[in-house]
């Protein structure tokens, strides 16, 4: 991690603050010698010129006192001192000798060239210690200068140094910048690829979801729902037991018939093909089983809309009968179990009543389009009767002339046109009077008994069982517990199927014991109606007089003539 940049640049203001302290104290000093420079040289001056004033003082007043005497300088206190001293000395001497003065000059001579040797000496030390001070007034320049050269060089490293510091934070944060753009956009692409892989795997489970969904669907349509399914999804119908029923029958047979047709024609074809194409075998058996399959799927869908709504509103429809029956004001207890049990078997029979009527109206509404038919027959032929009158005898003019056999055969035609109604009257009497009883019997077992009450109220309410497959089925497997010898299983299966029967008898009347026992009696019923119409309306079936058999007769014979034998017997031995 290198160091934050302001950091670096509080450290190099600290720097450079130093620096420049240390420049203006060197730089005072400098100043500080030079003016030092200046007062001696100032000095040596003053004192040159006092020195000069002096010398010529004493040339003008040789004698002098010490008061007189001109300043020196402090190397010179001594050596003037010692001059003064000498001069006071010898005053006397001078005074006493007249060859003084020369000596006094001599003497003058000698201390001017002393004092000018002085003086060289001191202005040569004076230049010394200027070249002296210049010199290192020079080197303190060259050295400031060397300084200043090293400060800039230092500063022109550190700022170099700054700059490849900031040049290198530049790249590594654009090689950041450029490794977080990276990851970013590897980011991108991961968060993209995620996304559609994502969405291929919602869409995969999707379509997982809806091919399952479809199967089940499709499974569902092929399938009987549970008992309890079919009990919980049903509901009553706005229309009526009645109503309900007639749509039941009419969705059975009427509508049932083009699919159910398609698979007759598939199966014709198929058969027809394995003789003579067998080739189109495999497409038409897949055709068959197409056509088998969609019939399947309707009568599944017929019985999830009817098989459990139809029972469900007529067991409503008696349950409302039974509840509007008076109590049993009877104490007995015998009273009041057989007045609930015949009050059980009342509302069975009303609800097959009400069921029943809805076969009537379906009847009748199926029989509409065969009398309408009638209808159009006759008055077709009515129509083409009463022409042909009106043709052989006009209500105005003569009638045409004609032969007579002509006119025969005119007439003929015209009685025949005309009794075309009534002949299929008669016949439709003849017909209902003679086939009534079959019929009827036919229609009640099947229709009432079979296709409502034990498809619908028994097998499919009850054990959620679709006729004829569901029984078939339940037969299998009870041979096959029995050829098992799995008597365990198949008891405990029966007594539950028997069970069974018994539904929510604390809340409805309907039980399917009494249902199956009220069937039983009317197939009863219905089988003694055809036996008592055969042996009245069938040929060869009334009841006759035996004719005696041969070998009837001969029995008789054979046992008349060992009896007569056994009585002439007795009578001999008497």
């Amino acid at each position: 991690m290198t160091r934050p940049f302001c950091v670096v640049r509080r450290r190099t203001f600290l720097c450079v603050t130093l620096l420049v302290l240390v420049l203006a104290i060197a730089l005072a000093f400098v100043r500080a010698q030079d003016d030092a420079a200046a007062a001696a040289a100032a000095g040596a001056a003053d004192a040159v010129q006092q020195q000069q004033q002096e010398q010529q003082e004493e040339y003008a007043a040789p004698v002098t006192t010490a008061e007189e005497v001109a300043p020196v300088s402090e190397e010179e206190k001594p050596q003037a001192m010692m001059e003064e001293a000498q001069p006071s000395a010898e005053a006397p001497e001078n005074v006493a000798n007249p060859n003084a003065e020369a000596e006094a000059a001599a003497l003058r001579q000698q201390q001017q060239a002393a004092a000018e040797e002085a003086e060289r000496q001191r202005l040569a030390a004076a230049e010394e210690e200027r070249q002296r001070l210049e010199a290192e007034e020079r080197q303190r320049r060259e050295a400031e200068e060397r300084q200043r050269r090293e400060a800039e060089e230092r500063q022109r490293r550190e700022a170099e140094e700054r700059q490849r510091r900031e040049a290198e934070e530049r790249q590594r944060r654009e090689a950041e910048e450029r490794q977080r753009r990276e990851a970013e956009e590897r980011q991108r692409r991961e968060a993209e690829e995620r996304q559609r892989r994502e969405a291929e795997e919602r869409q995969r489970r999707e379509a997982e979801e809806a091919a399952a969904s479809r199967a089940a669907e499709e499974k569902a349509q092929r399938e009987i729902d549970s008992v309890d399914t079919i009990r919980d999804a049903a509901k009553e119908l706005p229309e009526g037991c009645a109503k309900a029923v007639e749509k039941y029958l009419f969705r059975v047979h009427e509508e049932r018939r083009q699919p159910a047709s398609a698979v007759s024609e598939a199966r014709a074809t198929l058969n027809e093909a394995r003789v003579s194409a067998p080739k189109k075998v495999v497409s038409l058996e897949r055709k068959l089983a197409s056509a088998q399959d969609a019939l399947l799927r309707y009568d599944v869908q017929t019985l999830r809309a009817y098989g459990g709504n139809v029972p469900k509103t007529c067991i409503s429809e008696g349950q409302a009968w039974y509840d509007r029956q008076p109590a049993v004001e009877s104490a007995s207890t015998y009273v009041q179990a057989y007045t609930h049990f015949y009050r059980l078997m009342a509302a069975h029979l009303y609800t097959m009543y009400r069921t029943a009527e809805g076969l009537v109206h379906y009847l009748m509404n199926a029989y509409t389009p065969a009398v309408a038919s009638f209808t159009t027959t006759s008055s077709e032929y009515q129509s083409k009767a009463w022409a042909l009158y009106e043709k052989l005898f006009p209500a105005k003019g003569s009638r045409p002339e004609m032969p007579t056999a002509e006119l025969a055969k005119q007439v003929a035609t015209m009685v025949s046109y005309a009794a075309v109604p009534l002949g299929l009257g008669v016949a439709a009497g003849v017909v209902a009077v003679v086939a009534l009883p079959p019929v009827a019997a036919g229609v009640l077992v099947y229709e009432f008994l079979y296709k409502i009450w034990a498809e619908l109220f028994v097998f499919y309410y009850i054990y959620g069982m679709k006729l004829p497959e569901g029984l078939v089925t339940a037969a299998k497997t009870t041979v096959e517990n029995v050829k098992a010898g799995e008597w365990g299983t198949l008891g405990s299966r029966s007594a539950d199927a028997f069970f069974d029967l018994v539904i929510d008898s604390d809340k409805i009347f309907y039980n399917g014991i009494l249902a199956v026992f009220l069937m039983v009696h009317i197939v009863a019923i219905a089988a003694i109606l055809v036996c008592v119409w055969c042996r009245c309306c069938v040929p060869g079936m009334r009841r006759r007089k035996a004719k005696a058999s041969p070998l009837r007769g001969n029995n008789k014979n054979s046992k008349s003539k060992g009896v007569k034998e056994k009585t002439t017997a007795e009578k001999k031995k008497n």
